[in-house]
């Protein structure tokens, strides 16, 4: 099975607005003290990253504090739970401030839509807060793919393909995931029209 989905319908860890990311992480934490601190250490790294940045006298306006959705888990506060929730909700790569509300996976809809899930993914955009949506830019996109064989096997891998005509070929991989097996019956996100 292949699929593709646009990476704009998550939550970006180094451009997401802090109401957002705060949000999230409130209502899929253990506590709200643990949501805190792990928002404190996302900040923290988005700091430092641009702190770093301005020392190089890179002009660039977004630093990058997350180059993979996985070093999220190294975040101080960060647990198993938290990090297995989380994981399908964020991007390191649509650079973005918030997420299309259109082509988000509904388990990060069903985390911050108030007063329970939406029905449908317009209802849900419609319920949440204006800042917390953005068009996505159509520039991040992951492919997945997973073989199921006869015995019962399987095997998955992904890449995070950024598309661009700033880029050399057009394209360029910025991060390959294997064993990232999902429930093939589940649909996770959606893909932006072309």
């Amino acid at each position: 099975m292949i699929s593709v989905a646009d990476e704009g319908g998550k939550i970006d860890l180094n451009t997401a607005a802090p109401a957002l990311l705060a949000t999230a992480l409130n209502r899929l934490a253990p506590d709200r003290q643990a949501g805190s601190l792990v928002m404190n250490g996302i900040l923290e790294l988005r700091e430092a990253a641009a702190e770093a940045q301005r020392a190089r006298g890179i002009a660039l306006p977004d630093a990058v504090a997350f180059r993979t959705i996985f070093e999220f888990g190294q975040v101080p506060g960060v647990d198993q739970r938290l990090f297995r929730a989380m994981l399908p909700l964020v991007t390191a790569h649509s650079g973005s401030t918030g997420f299309d509300a259109e082509l988000a996976p509904l388990a990060l809809l069903s985390a911050l839509t108030p007063d329970g899930p939406a029905m449908s993914r317009a209802a849900a955009g419609g319920r949440l807060p204006p800042s917390y949506l953005a068009a996505s830019p159509g520039k991040a996109f992951v492919v997945s793919s997973e073989v199921l064989t006869g015995l019962g096997s399987r095997y998955s891998q992904e890449a995070v393909v950024e598309v661009s005509a700033d880029l050399q070929d057009g394209y360029a991989i910025r991060e390959w995931r294997t064993g990232f097996g999902r429930d093939l019956n589940k649909q996770t996100a959606r893909l932006s029209a072309c």
